[in-house]
């Protein structure tokens, strides 16, 4: 599940979301797949906290996991909260935001 070979994100998050956090929520997702069984669905909310740090909830519901990370966004920045959903289906995976679910 979640395999590196065929991974896809939709318009809305390659126009949208800097590639250095769909690069960490990609990781995120690989790290927990070495600790724990992975649902199908990997959701993740991302907050601006101040100007240099972010917050990341990495949630998902069977097995239940949350974890909360801090990073570092020195010149990231986003505009409101985002939410997105990382679906496993069939042979691939496809990253999006919630509202394009």
């Amino acid at each position: 599940m979640f395999n590196k070979e065929k991974r896809y994100i939709t318009k809305g998050v390659n126009e949208n979301l800097d590639i250095r956090l769909q690069i960490r929520i990609w990781n995120l997702i690989d790290g927990l797949k070495e600790l724990m069984e992975v649902d199908y669905l990997q959701i993740f909310r991302i907050s601006q906290i101040n100007k240099s740090r972010m917050e990341i909830i990495h949630k998902q519901e069977i097995p239940e996991y949350k974890a909360i990370y801090e990073i570092d966004s020195q010149d990231i920045v986003l505009e409101s909260d985002v939410k997105i959903y990382v679906i496993f289906e069939n042979d691939y995976s496809v990253m999006m935001f919630a509202e394009e679910y």
